[in-house]
């Protein structure tokens, strides 16, 4: 496997499995400890602040975590570039990438807060449907939230810096305590009477701690600031501009079928289909998001070694990983989709939405796959690529979602938004194997083979147990697949795992207790 040598320090970082492991796995906590943090407190934030008001805070949540999608790819350039940097032993370079970075980024963010403000009136009075008695609180509130602005894309620099040296512990140190600060700061808020403006004000305060972390920890564990050339900036945006065209196109090829459902059946369709995409998406994507801003920070070292083989050979046990943990939690949603609607919900839900879950449960599993060859190929400086795919795909997939949903209407808009990822997914390992020499052999040697016919045979006793359970009692109902999904656990282990993957696993555990 390839290796980081941190220069000028003993230290050694090697990026071994073990490496990709704890990262991801320190990824995975930063993701899952927030939501749970979220689930308890948005009906106590709800009561606090009325339904009115935290309608609009929901909206300055949405806008807070999208402002870092105009960030014109420069917190992933900042992992990928410093990554590079140090694979070299070039740590002096570090410090004037990072430097064009946040220099950049602040100035985006600058420009992208005083936009937010001076729109924000137009934004409350005529795309809002805001109550006349809290309009100008709503106002007040907006514009205030330009200020968290710079402060998120500032911090997309710093965060990606540390992610490329490898420092994934510091940077959900600082980002976990921030996001559940974020719910935190609107509970208290909402207990104290606060309001609207006085909630955004202490979330603009969270965001404001959260990059002085950032900043404490960089210069503590990574590098400081010095100038930086012209040229330095132009690399920067030459790789992440193509970054930021998927991160403006992606958020429409995942959510404009809702537009275009509630334009052409109705607004109870988009809560059919909303419903089984949050479930699914929000269960599986949690895995291969963790898994990717590891792989990509790893895969960056790797490409500036010009280590074919460790990037090979990570590459086919990632998506070897992915496919078992993320066909388990597929075939369970394939499988017990009427169910799990059922007995969240309501009957209703199980009638119009089942086959919607079963249809994007697919195509959520073949989507995490794939974020194993897109980050191979941004790491190698393929960004143009990625970017390229969503262009491409975008004409294509909004005809194509207009005429399944006017034909299959809920149906039809996952098989739509399935469909599409499957293509892109398809074209993402196809580029990997033209360019990156990814071949078959990978797969092959990492044991994918055991992993997929493992998988068929557990969603096989899975349908067996969905066809008896209908004739039991509820619990057994329930405890069936619970038995199953344990079975598939010691299965696993000791059929579909090699010992490569065990000793891996076991030498993690051991280090932990």
């Amino acid at each position: 496997m390839g290796e980081i040598a941190a220069h000028g320090s003993h230290n050694r970082v090697l990026i071994t499995g073990h490496v990709l492991l704890r990262n991801s796995l320190l990824n995975l906590m930063g993701q899952v400890v927030p939501l749970f943090v979220g689930v308890a407190t948005v009906p106590l934030i709800v009561r606090g602040l009325g339904p009115e008001r935290f309608g609009l805070l929901s909206i300055a949540w949405v806008v807070l975590s999208y402002s870092a999608v105009f960030d014109l790819g420069l917190g992933r350039a900042s992992t990928k570039f410093v990554a590079e940097a140090l694979a070299r032993g070039e740590r002096e370079r570090v410090s004037s990438i990072v430097a064009a970075a946040v220099t950049a980024q602040g100035i985006l963010g600058v420009v992208g807060g005083l936009i937010f403000v001076l729109a924000a009136p137009v934004l409350v009075s005529a795309w809002l449907k805001v109550p006349a008695p809290l309009m100008a609180e709503a106002t007040e509130a907006f514009r205030l939230l330009g200020l968290a602005v710079p402060l998120v894309m500032v911090s997309g620099s710093l965060s990606g810096a540390l992610q490329g040296a490898q420092r994934f512990d510091w940077v959900n140190a600082v980002q976990v305590p921030a996001a559940v600060g974020i719910y935190l700061a609107a509970l208290v808020g909402g207990m104290l009477g606060l309001g609207l403006v006085g909630v955004v004000a202490l979330i603009v305060g969270v965001r404001a701690l959260a990059l002085i972390g950032l900043l404490v920890v960089y210069t503590h564990c990574v590098a400081g600031f010095q100038p930086f050339p012209a040229s330095m900036l132009r690399i920067l945006l030459s790789f992440g501009g193509w970054v930021g065209v998927s991160n403006v196109v992606g958020p429409i090829l995942l959510y404009g079928d809702r537009v275009l459902l509630g334009f052409l059946v109705s607004t109870a369709a988009v809560g059919y289909y909303a419903v089984p995409y949050e479930v699914v998406t929000r269960a599986m994507w949690v895995l291969s998001t963790a898994a990717s801003a590891a792989l990509f920070s790893s895969f960056s070292a790797w490409a500036a070694l010009g280590d074919r083989d460790a990037l090979s050979k990570a590459f086919g046990r990632a998506v070897k990983y992915l496919l078992l943990l993320g066909g388990g939690a597929a075939a369970v949603f394939v499988v017990f989709a009427d169910l799990v609607l059922g007995f969240w919900l309501e009957p209703d839900y199980a009638e119009h939405s089942a086959l919607a879950m079963r249809v994007l449960a697919v195509g959520v599993l073949v989507n995490s796959l794939a974020n194993v060859p897109y980050a191979a190929l941004q790491a190698h400086g393929r960004s143009d690529l990625t970017g390229k795919f969503h262009l491409a795909e975008l004409p294509i997939h909004i005809v194509a979602v207009w005429l399944l949903i006017s034909v299959w209407g809920v149906t039809g808009a996952a098989v739509a938004w399935a469909a599409r990822v499957v293509i892109d997914s398809a074209l993402l390992f196809w580029a990997a194997r033209q360019i990156l020499d990814v071949s078959g052999r990978s797969f092959q040697e990492a044991g994918m083979g055991r992993v997929a016919v493992g998988l068929l045979g557990f969603s096989l006793v899975l349908a067996v147990v969905r066809a008896y359970g209908v004739h039991v009692g509820a619990t057994l109902q329930w405890s069936l697949p619970v038995l199953v999904l344990l079975s598939l656990a010691v299965v696993g282990w000791h059929v579909l795992l090699d010992d490569v993957d065990r000793r891996v696993i076991l030498a993690w555990v051991r280090k932990k207790w």
